[in-house]
C-alpha cells in the first residue's frame, strides 16, 4: 500500500476522518512470517492448445467483432504477463501483516479524485459499454 501508484500520480489522501488500516505485525505467529519461496514458471506453453468448447458461442450476436477482439487481448495480456505481483513485498521494510475480521471490506468512505479515478478507470475501460443506452430509458 505504500508503492506509488503505477496508473497516475497520487497524493493517497483520503477525505474521512475515520480512514485507516489497522496494522497488527506484532501479533501475527512467527511461523507466518517464515520466508515463502515461490517459483515462477516463465511464459505461456506454446504446445498448449485451447480446446474448441472455449470458443466464443458463434450464436452469440450480441459481441460485436471488436468485442471479441478485446476479449481476445485481455487473454493475451492476462497470459503473457511477467508477474502477478511483487514477491519481493514480504522482505519489504514497508510490509504490514492485516487483520482483515478488524477491516473488514465495507464502505470505506474513501472519496475524492483519488477515488473517483479509480472508479473512472473501472466503468470506462473495464466494462462494456452498452450501445443502445436510449432502450433502457424509455423503459
Amino acid at each position: 500500500m505504500e508503492k506509488e501508484c503505477p496508473f497516475w500520480p497520487d497524493d493517497r489522501m483520503c477525505m474521512s476522518k475515520e480512514c485507516g488500516i489497522g496494522y497488527c505485525d506484532d501479533e501475527v505467529p512467527s511461523g507466518l512470517k517464515q520466508p515463502v519461496t515461490i517459483s515462477v514458471i516463465g511464459g505461456v506453453d506454446s504446445t498448449c492448445k485451447k480446446e474448441e468448447s472455449n470458443a466464443f458461442d458463434p450464436l452469440d450476436t450480441t459481441l460485436t467483432e471488436g468485442d471479441r477482439q478485446q476479449l481476445n487481448d485481455m487473454d493475451w495480456h492476462d497470459e503473457n504477463q511477467d508477474k502477478f505481483c511483487d514477491f519481493e513485498d514480504e522482505e519489504s521494510a514497508d510490509m504490514h501483516y492485516v487483520d482483515l475480521s478488524r477491516n473488514p471490506e465495507r464502505y470505506t468512505g474513501y472519496k475524492g479524485d483519488s477515488a473517483q479515478k479509480v472508479w473512472t478507470c473501472i466503468y470506462q475501460e473495464n466494462c462494456f459499454k452498452l450501445v443502445e443506452n436510449w432502450f433502457f430509458y424509455e423503459i
